[in-house]
């Protein structure tokens, strides 16, 4: 079938994402890998290395586009499915990468959400909200309100800033 992509005897996904994982790839990686890998194999119907047609991605990516994804999230999937069907040219499980071919979308033509700094008073009201709010995620009110202080004075995304410890001080 197209979820498990096999060929013979060789589980060929499975086989990569044996890879993905001994390249130390987070376990949400190698999941979001795998289920866009899938998504796009079921789709354009690949049951085996032999069926990748460049032209079927593009068409699918179109009809995604047009269904109203953003370009970031189709691109997710193409690297996706570029990195495996690089993975199979390199080991000898294809004569030739299909997907050389199918190039991503810009994605500075199709911005959903526009990042930009927070304006002087919109941070302020965003820190007093913060203090005078309940606990979330067993932060109290004012040690979010720090945190979001924190974030802002050093660039810090929420990932780094839960990741601190007093060591790298």
């Amino acid at each position: 079938t197209a979820a498990e992509y096999r060929h013979g005897s060789r589980n060929h996904q499975a086989e990569f994402i044996a890879v993905l994982d001994g390249r130390r790839c987070t376990t949400k990686q190698i999941g979001n890998t795998l289920s866009y890998i899938k998504a796009i194999c079921t789709a354009c119907r690949f049951t085996t290395p032999a069926n990748l047609d460049a032209a079927k991605v593009a068409a699918h990516t179109g009809d995604l586009h047009r269904a109203g994804r953003s370009a970031s999230n189709i691109n997710h999937k193409l690297t996706a499915l570029k990195s495996f069907t690089r993975w199979l040219h390199r080991n000898g499980r294809i004569a030739h990468d299909p997907m050389v071919q199918v190039s991503k979308l810009n994605e500075r033509t199709d911005r959903r959400h526009v990042h930009r700094a927070f304006a002087v008073d919109e941070f302020s009201r965003l820190a007093n909200a913060a203090v005078a709010g309940p606990v979330v995620r067993g932060m109290t009110g004012p040690d979010r309100a720090m945190c979001y202080r924190l974030a802002v004075e050093t660039g810090l995304r929420a990932s780094e800033l839960g990741s601190l410890t007093p060591r790298p001080f």
